[in-house]
């Protein structure tokens, strides 16, 4: 019996499901105490935090990681004096942990409780206000972990890519330096300079409230603090904190003028890391839809261009990313990927291929709307869970980037359309001025360069550390 079949047609997508970010609301009381609460009562969860915008660029020269112990020790360390109380055993008995974060931009300490414990969780958020206690062993046992975990990290083969990669693109701005900070930085921090970090936290910090709480008793409980100080500009504290925009040196100034391609030596390494980018935007100076559809079409998703080329039609790589990181100062633009280092060469130039197209033509219409798609329909994740809706309103509570909480909205992406996308390619993405760093075997990335043609120059790693004024710059920035 001779059967039928159908032609194989992949199916008919569905219309995407309408959807509306939840509502933030922001709380100003008249004793300059701040607050940014989104109600949530899906699940009897409250998810508190304190957010203070000071992060890992606001670091001293010479004390970089400050921000990073800090956040270790708003956790960890006992508050009232020696025989005081843990945050940590505290949040242990509402059956809960606490959270920690440093970013470039942000400093939090923050935790999940039951909603039926709604009292005791504000309990603990009164005693992560006060100003831990730091002794002098306190600080060495934290030093010397975390100088451990740099230590540990100088070794992967990723991390060494990415530490050159900043130091080309920044100097020795503090975007040019490990997020996390340096292990000369770290050893350099004194007591006194944490105790005047939790200070302007606590007068700086703003509550950020999520789930089934009570509006009214939040306000009630924000009118009783009487130790904020107001919500303070991030400046204020440390006059170095806000990357320079202007025309001052920071990271808007290029640590190099003209495209170069560096190759780190690691003798022995099993494959390479490749990072080609350079100096972005800062948050809110582009529209954050432009930016939503470059990274997707160029190489957040695996239907992006650099995906599709270097993976699945070449297989040269397992997973490429690209994108604009999103920073108070002009953070970078950044390609990055594990490639073969037989294939580096090749990489490369498929890479810059890519972009120069991106540039020069305008997204087909099939293209482009697969990534409004895309956006669309994964834009709801990040209100899946508490821990994203807070990272969520962490962005928009201090940096004025509300314009991100809706850019996915599918009327807002399709007025965005492709000869604007194009025009914001070409200002945006800027290949005269790209950096390119290869960590691994230099003998033999070398050769393929110099097969094709590639000019590049051969660094160690001792002189990416040490910032070599004629490859890494070692000027501020």
């Amino acid at each position: 019996m001779s059967m039928l079949r159908a032609p194989m047609r992949p199916p008919t997508a569905a219309p995407v499901a309408a959807f509306e970010p939840p509502t933030i609301r922001h709380h100003a009381p008249a004793n300059g105490a701040r607050a940014s609460s989104l109600l949530e009562s899906t699940l009897p969860l409250v998810h508190f935090e304190w957010l203070a915008p000071r992060g890992s660029a606001g670091d001293p020269t010479g004390r970089e990681g400050l921000a990073a112990v800090a956040a270790g020790l708003l956790r960890d360390a006992k508050r009232g004096g020696g025989d005081g109380e843990s945050p940590t055993q505290r949040a242990e008995t509402l059956g809960s942990q606490l959270e920690i974060g440093v970013d470039w931009d942000f400093t939090f300490v923050g935790f999940q409780a039951l909603a039926s414990d709604l009292e005791a969780a504000y309990d603990l958020l009164t005693l992560l206000a006060q100003p831990p206690t730091v002794t002098h062993q306190v600080l060495t046992v934290e030093l010397r972990r975390r100088v451990r975990a740099l230590a540990e990290r100088q070794r992967r083969l990723a991390s060494i890519a990415d530490d050159a990669f900043a130091r080309a693109v920044y100097g020795r701005h503090r975007y040019g330096l490990p997020l996390l900070g340096t292990i000369e930085g770290l050893r350099r921090i004194e007591v006194q300079e944490l105790h005047s970090f939790f200070e302007s936290f606590a007068s700086e910090a703003r509550v950020i409230a999520l789930g089934d709480f009570d509006p009214p008793r939040l306000e009630r409980w924000l009118r009783r603090r009487s130790w904020c100080q107001g919500e303070a500009h991030p400046s204020a504290a440390d006059s170095s904190y806000e990357p320079d925009t202007g025309a001052t040196p920071g990271p808007d100034t290029e640590a190099h003028s003209e495209a170069q391609v560096f190759v780190v030596d690691v003798p022995g390494a099993s494959h390479a890391e490749l990072r080609y980018g350079h100096r972005g935007v800062a948050r809110g100076a582009v529209d954050p839809r432009a930016l939503e559809l470059l990274d997707t079409i160029l190489g957040r998703s695996y239907g992006s261009r650099l995906n599709l080329e270097l993976r699945a039609r070449h297989g040269t790589v397992y997973d490429v990313r690209a994108g604009f990181a999103r920073r108070r100062g002009a953070g970078p633009f950044v390609v990055s990927t594990a490639v073969a280092t037989e294939t580096t060469s090749t990489v490369l130039c498929i890479i810059r291929r890519e972009i120069d197209a991106l540039r020069r033509v305008p997204v087909p219409a099939t293209e482009l709307a697969a990534a409004r798609r895309f956006l669309v329909g994964t834009w709801p994740q990040q209100f899946q869970t508490f821990q994203r809706l807070a990272a969520q309103m962490r962005r928009t509570a201090l940096s004025d980037s509300s314009g991100e909480w809706t850019a996915r909205q599918p009327h807002r992406l399709e007025a965005l359309d492709a000869a604007t996308l194009r025009r914001h390619a070409e200002h945006l993405l800027a290949p005269e001025r790209a950096m390119t760093v290869i960590a691994g075997p230099a003998r033999d990335i070398a050769t393929q360069l110099r097969r094709d043609g590639i000019p590049h120059s051969v660094t160690t790693l001792q002189e990416v550390k040490e910032g070599s004024r004629d490859r890494f710059p070692d000027e501020r920035r």
